[in-house]
């Protein structure tokens, strides 16, 4: 199957009919999930997560109501009882994400703001190769092509499941800037990097067969 990612943004959900229709069409352990939440922008930004799970399977042609989540030695989840549908999701500010694929897959997404980065950021995740290239990036690209290699190395270790304790020593970047050949448990990994408006989004699969854009569950 192609690997495919759904967005959703939060304001949306604001509206109380669009919130409670979303809410009742999905499954019990995402609603457990949701009422555990007291704040309300954070409690709309998971429904938001949700309705982009929800959207992706009706798609897939799966009853999100039957679903039965579990996770394989990675940590990684999948849906039970289907052909190994992989989901992960993440969500930046206002808006919430789900990529689906057939096997492993990380997804991240981060706002791009106008705060500046400093060196000593970038030096806590940036990789000797990584750290060479940021020498030579101008102070204006620097946050964007920082938020970049966040979210390649964020995606890469959901994928693996691994955590954030490597992140330091894997180089996504060469001292060029170009993306290294990467590999895990004898698969070659590839990224996809996509926009939207100010959101930085990459994903990551074992599977070079991307959905050209996004999916926006309300355009």
């Amino acid at each position: 199957m192609q690997v495919i990612t759904y967005l959703a943004e939060r304001q949306i959900f604001e509206n109380k009919q669009i919130y409670e229709d979303y809410y009742e069409k999905l499954p019990l352990w995402r609603r457990c999930k949701i009422d555990k939440i007291q704040n309300m922008q954070a409690k709309t930004l998971s429904l938001a997560a949700g309705a982009c799970f929800f959207n992706g399977l009706c798609d897939l042609n799966i009853d999100p109501n039957k679903t039965d989540i579990d996770f394989n030695i990675e940590g990684m989840p999948y849906i039970k009882n289907t052909n190994n549908i992989f989901f992960n999701i993440s969500h930046s500010k206002d808006i919430a994400i789900c990529s689906f694929a057939s096997s492993n897959i990380g997804c991240d997404i981060e706002k791009l703001d106008n705060s500046r980065i400093n060196i000593d950021i970038i030096n806590k995740i940036a990789s000797k190769e990584e750290q060479e290239y940021f020498a030579k990036v101008s102070i204006e690209n620097k946050k964007e092509e920082f938020l970049k290699l966040w979210t390649y190395k964020e995606s890469f270790v959901k994928y693996k499941g691994s955590g954030l304790k490597d992140i330091k020593n894997m180089s996504i970047y060469d001292k060029k800037g170009d993306i290294n050949d990467l590999s895990f448990d004898g698969h070659k990994i590839y990224f996809k990097n996509y926009c939207f408006e100010d959101y930085i989004i990459t994903v990551c699969s074992e599977y070079n067969d991307f959905a050209s854009d996004i999916i926006n569950i309300y355009k």
